[in-house]
């Protein structure tokens, strides 16, 4: 870290543009090195051709041989350790809300780890499920056959605080409504986009109110409807207009220098 800091703090000072894949990051980036603020460029994504927000695919039901009047709260990517994973999974044992099942969709050796803690809850293959990550051909097909995705990653340092992880534009390229902790850049995201809820995730307790609340008090249609009418400006082909535009600045200030 050190290595790579003091790398960065000396460099960082020569590119023509310099990028960050949010805004709070570009201006701690700004702040901290006293350069001007960095141009926005999000992590997004685009969908598959084939991918149709609108169908309602089913395939985690059928993989896991769910009844189809199940709602399924979606996790998908790396198990891995300070991700409140293990929280997330102990909830299970105390959410009230009866039709509700969590399905862990990922990778990583972390991952026995937490099929251990879901056995010894004795929720293990009974309301958590684990199934292994697919392609990113496949993956959005797959994430909108869940009801909600969550993101509970903890405050761990500055990096997770201020996080905008793959999934965040992975679940609003599938329309998937999203259940976050409450964070600056997921707040904004989430919360003032009307793509879902956010809550305190300290502990399993504060997750498990979280999921309650927002499975039988909140209408998940809405956040859906907003998510389908707005997704489009979060995709990459989107954001690629940012970039080429930069770039195109870039290659005239060097052919006028």
């Amino acid at each position: 870290r050190r290595i790579c800091s003091a790398a960065e703090a000396r460099l960082i000072h020569h590119p023509a543009q310099v990028f960050a894949v949010n805004e709070s990051i570009g201006r701690e980036m700004a702040e901290r090195y006293s350069i001007k603020m960095p141009k926005v460029l999000l992590n997004a994504i685009d969908p598959p051709v084939d991918f149709d927000p609108t169908h309602k695919y089913d395939l985690l039901q059928e993989k896991l041989g769910l009844s189809k009047d199940r709602r399924i709260l979606l996790f998908q990517g790396g198990f891995a350790p300070n991700r409140n994973l293990e929280n997330l999974i102990a909830a299970f044992s105390k959410v009230t809300t009866p039709d509700i099942d969590l399905v862990m969709m990922g990778f990583g050796p972390f991952g026995d780890t937490l099929r251990a803690i879901a056995s010894k809850h004795s929720l293990l293959d009974k309301r958590v499920f684990f199934l292994p990550a697919v392609p990113q051909s496949e993956l959005l097909h797959h994430s909108a056959s869940a009801d909600m995705g969550i993101i509970p990653y903890p405050h761990v340092d500055l990096n997770s605080y201020y996080c905008t992880p793959n999934k965040l534009f992975e679940f609003m390229q599938a329309g998937l409504p999203i259940l976050a902790n409450q964070s600056p850049e997921l707040d904004r995201f989430v919360v003032r986009q009307g793509f879902g809820a956010a809550y305190p995730m300290s502990s399993s307790i504060d997750i498990a109110f979280a999921i309650d609340n927002c499975f039988s008090k909140v209408d998940i249609d809405k956040f859906r409807k907003q998510l389908l009418s707005k997704r489009h400006q979060f995709s990459w082909a989107e954001q690629a207009k940012t970039y080429i535009a930069e770039v195109q600045n870039i290659i005239k200030m060097s052919k006028s220098g």
